[in-house]
């Protein structure tokens, strides 16, 4: 019989990992096992554009067990032609994530799957950081009133970026992030 994977996605709060579940529900006995024995396992990603590496995980497949079935994709985890992108103290970058999740038992069972994510936590976290900054003691109330402004059109934009991420095409997606991120960077609306 064969599997039909599936995975479910989550940037993990803190931006230090992406984390795939597999939920997959038609493993036969014996399945899971032997992917770790015979087969492979690959996790894929693709971010921004930018093709990473493959990512061996059959060493979670020890035991015949899918509890143990997921996956926590790190910064120092993102190769290129086996050369490190990031280091540790880095979180995950902020874009659009296709990541293909790939399984062969090696009896003759396989199937992949690409599943999509927006990650957004980095410039989340800017957004949040500079509506919560004050310099009331140093400007004016104009000026005050001018960056709270700001501020907030950047949150109103970050907030219809995600919303939209849902129906928007990749392209449109990743246009919208690299402009709210010239937004917060340059201070401007």
């Amino acid at each position: 019989m064969a599997i039909t994977l599936a995975m479910t996605l989550v940037e993990l709060s803190d931006n230090s990992a992406v984390r795939i579940t597999d939920t997959t529900a038609d493993y036969d006995p014996g399945d899971i096992q032997a992917v770790f024995t015979t087969g492979t396992a690959t996790i894929t990603p693709v971010i921004r554009g930018i093709a990473y590496d493959a990512i061996d995980v059959s060493s979670y497949f020890d035991g015949d067990s899918q509890v143990n079935l997921i996956f926590d994709i790190t910064p120092v985890m993102l190769l290129i032609s086996s050369v490190a992108q990031f280091s540790a103290s880095d979180v995950m970058p902020d874009g659009d994530y296709q990541i293909t999740y790939a399984v062969d038992t090696g009896v003759g069972e396989d199937d992949s799957l690409t599943e999509s994510l927006l990650v957004y936590g980095v410039i989340e976290q800017a957004v949040l950081d500079a509506l919560r900054l004050t310099d009331i003691n140093v400007l004016t109330f104009e000026e005050n009133l001018r960056k709270a402004m700001i501020r907030l059109a950047h949150y109103a934009y970050m907030i219809a970026m995600i919303q939209s991420s849902y129906i928007s095409e990749i392209e449109n997606l990743r246009a919208s992030l690299t402009t709210l991120e010239n937004m917060v960077e340059n201070g401007i609306y």
